[in-house]
Order: structure tokens, then sequence, then C-alpha cells
């Protein structure tokens, strides 16, 4: 007896993930700096991990470390949890950050500009 499994894999085109152009979205690195990596310390240890091995990501990309912050700071990029970051518990209070789409489930996220923190 023989069984024949084929999969079909359908590739779609996705938008780039890394981009030299600045004249959209958000800069992380470029010649003139690094955006601050902000992470609250009573988030979850996997979360804070992360942070770092984004840094160092970006520095094994741009030769240079960002700086990660324990609070947030204007300019910066906030990486939490919701329930368990400050920051981003902040920012829902105030009307600032919607996370009603991504709210209960794991691993999900959502990437937004907010005004002041």
């Amino acid at each position: 007896m023989f069984f024949l499994l084929l999969a079909v894999v359908t590739v779609w085109p996705q938008q780039p993930i890394v981009s030299f152009e600045t004249t959209q979205g958000f800069c992380l690195a470029n010649e003139k700096g690094l955006a601050t990596l902000c992470v609250d310390d009573r988030d979850n240890k996997s979360v804070v991990r992360a942070v770092h091995d984004l840094a160092a990501h970006v520095e094994r990309v741009t030769g240079r470390r960002p700086a990660i912050e324990k609070k947030a700071k204007k300019g910066g990029v906030v990486i939490g949890t919701i329930g368990e970051s400050r920051f981003v518990d902040a920012l829902v209070k105030k009307g600032q950050l919607s996370v009603e789409g991504i709210r209960g489930q794991w691993e999900s996220f959502v990437i937004q500009t907010v005004g002041e923190i």
C-alpha cells in the first residue's frame, strides 16, 4: 500500500518588512540615529528578553545598538503586553491605543503611532 501526500503551497507577495526608504512608517535606524526601545521591566520576562534580542538584531544589521529604556520615551518604540505593561495599559486607558482587535489573543500585535505618552 502506498500513500501520496501532495502539498500545494501558494505564495502571495508581501510588503517588505525591511526598507531603506523613510518616506512612510517609522524608522528604527538611519544615519541620524536609532530609535529607543521602551519596555516595562514588570512585563513578562519573555517580552523583556525579546526587546533585548531585537536590540541585538538591530546592532547586527547597523553596527549600532539601540538604547533600551525602562520608561516610555518620546520618539521611542513601546513594546509590551496588555495587562502587564504600564506603558501599554496607560495608552489604552487614555484612548491612544486601540487593542480591541488583539485583546485575549496569543502572539498578536498592533503597530500604531501615538501622540504624547
